[in-house]
């Protein structure tokens, strides 16, 4: 790291708790590298018959890891500032950014609590800050890496051989870009905390650690901690938001 100044239905996901998860068969895996083999499986799952409706469910499927939200999930209600005042809402009801926004934010507490003396919940929604937390002031900025117009055809199967590992490189540089956005912003709270989460399901945790050096945190920002979340792989199973990698401070 850096510092500088079915064919007819994706049969891909299956729910194990509240997490999407996708699984790799091994007689699909057609290339001896983690993500061309992570193509070869999940272009199968995704097979959408190229139709612009297939790729549309595609890049809905790719940008909201829809699963993580269950029907529990989304009765549940937040406090939300708004012009007129704090209001507290059904998460259903929030627009889209917010909800991904606090679901982001909810699976990075999930994490960051973890063997922690304090742990922190989502007290409030509001705007730059996006999320602030309770039991002490504690605030999460965060940003999502959506999902560009190369991710469609790699989910369809029309990118192969070293694409891999320009798309992996392509993906940072768009985290870089939000690192350096985000740290020319100046959010007048202390503990303030960036999470910027990787919904694509091809490329895991793991995969962003072996080219780590690639991430440009800039020298001068406003956060305490900032933290990619992506996700995991294990057993052959993607779970999204459930690997954190710290980029500053920088992960030893």
């Amino acid at each position: 790291m850096r510092a500088v100044g079915d064919e007819s239905r994706p049969p891909c996901h299956k729910k194990k708790g509240s997490l999407l998860s996708c699984e790799h068969p091994s007689k699909l895996f057609d290339s001896q590298d983690s993500v061309g083999r992570r193509w070869c499986s999940f272009r199968w799952k995704l097979r959408l018959k190229g139709t612009a409706h297939g790729e549309g469910l595609a890049n809905s499927f790719i940008v909201f890891g829809a699963a993580y939200c269950n029907s529990r999930c989304m009765t549940e209600k937040v406090k939300v500032l708004l012009q007129n005042g704090i209001q507290e809402m059904e998460i259903a009801s929030l627009p889209e950014g917010n909800r991904l926004e606090y679901y982001a934010a909810k699976q990075f507490l999930e994490l960051y609590n973890e063997n922690r003396s304090v742990r922190y919940a989502i007290d409030l929604l509001q705007d730059s800050p996006d999320v602030a937390c309770v039991p002490q002031p504690f605030y999460i900025e965060v940003a999502t890496v959506f999902d560009k117009p190369t991710d469609a055809p790699k989910m369809l199967g029309r990118a192969e051989g070293a694409g891999g590992v320009r798309e992996l490189h392509e993906a940072i540089n768009q985290i870089n870009r939000i690192l350096s956005d985000k740290a020319s912003k100046r959010y007048g709270v202390a503990n303030c905390v960036l999470v910027i989460r990787h919904g694509v399901p091809i490329f895991s945790g793991d995969d962003f650690r072996l080219h780590a050096d690639e991430f440009v945190v800039p020298a001068t920002h406003d956060f305490s901690e900032i933290y990619l979340l992506a996700f995991r792989e294990e057993n052959g199973l993607l779970h999204v938001g459930q690997d954190l990698i710290r980029l500053f401070p920088e992960e030893c």
